[in-house]
């Protein structure tokens, strides 16, 4: 009987994820059933993970595993391998990683399948396991695919301050013009650490015409929200593709508007070459110049 009934739950729960992920989303789903990272609420002791914890996890497993749908049992398995790295069981995330790769190996037509991959590396990236995300980026089939894998990587170990690391990555991304996207994550993870030197210089090896502008475009946006307005102004000169150009004058003068300095905002704002660009930073001036009047104001008493 208790056989039966333990069936039951497991068929009742796997139903239950199946049609939450078909009426709402997985991600949604996932939430629901407290299996997401910071979904869980389960306190962390001081040296080990509670017991309330460990079962919730498991159960959660035994559930997934059970999934006909190959996807969504890695989908699920990759949610559930990010839940117990938030909570500091390491080895317990990589053996789930690696039970969700599984699950995804078996995914029948190639594009699901590197979807299914892309997430897991992203995840895998995202809780600092780099080593795990780039083996799992190098079986996706085909580079057009593998690519975003990469640039996921490249993101989450410049984020960290893993520059070096990071370039090795988007140096191994194929196309230029994709390469050059990775490159920029680089670029404003650097530029708002300050690193201002190396992000130009990082900037300078970006093939790619748009893509260099655009982190260019990153970097003045760190130098105008540092004070750095004579720097930003420079960068910004340099930038050829004309939304660009004018996104970066419209940052310059917005941040010189929130360093109260409303005569040199408009007068860069005047300088945007795109009409509605143009309007959007006086916009912003003007809403910027009215807030700090008000803040000016005395209060009145009640």
């Amino acid at each position: 009987m208790e056989k039966k009934d333990e069936i039951k739950k497991i068929d009742d729960t796997k139903r239950l994820i199946q049609e939450m992920v078909k009426k709402e989303g997985l991600e949604r789903a996932l939430k629901k059933l407290g299996i997401e990272e910071g979904i869980m609420k389960v306190e962390k002791k001081e040296e080990s993970i509670s017991e309330e914890a460990m079962k919730m996890l498991k159960e959660a497993k035994q559930t997934a595993s059970k999934l006909k749908d190959s996807k969504e049992c890695a989908l699920v398995l990759k949610e559930i391998a990010k839940a117990e790295a938030s909570l500091g069981m390491k080895e317990e995330a990589v053996a789930t990683f690696k039970e969700a790769k599984q699950a995804a190996s078996t995914i029948e037509y190639i594009q699901p399948r590197a979807s299914a991959l892309i997430e897991i590396t992203k995840a895998e990236a995202s809780v600092g396991l780099f080593k795990e995300a780039k083996q799992t980026a190098s079986t996706i089939e085909y580079s057009n695919y593998r690519t975003p894998a990469l640039i996921e990587i490249t993101k989450a170990e410049a984020s960290v301050g893993l520059f070096k690391e990071a370039k090795q990555t988007a140096s191994t991304i194929e196309d230029s013009g994709e390469r050059g996207k990775a490159l920029t994550k680089i670029v404003k993870a650097e530029a708002f650490s300050g690193m201002f030197k190396e992000a130009k210089q990082t900037a300078s090896t970006i093939e790619d015409s748009f893509y260099q502008d655009y982190a260019l475009l990153e970097i003045v946006k760190a130098e105008a929200f540092s004070g750095m307005f004579k720097e930003a102004k420079q960068i910004a000169s340099t930038i050829k593709f004309s939304m660009l150009h004018a996104e970066a004058l419209k940052q310059i003068a917005r941040a010189e508007a929130e360093a109260g300095m409303f005569k040199e905002a408009k007068q860069t704002a005047s300088t945007i070459e795109v009409s509605e660009h143009r309007a959007e930073a006086f916009g912003r001036i003007n809403d910027i110049e009215a807030e700090k009047s008000q803040e000016k104001q005395p209060k009145k008493k009640s």
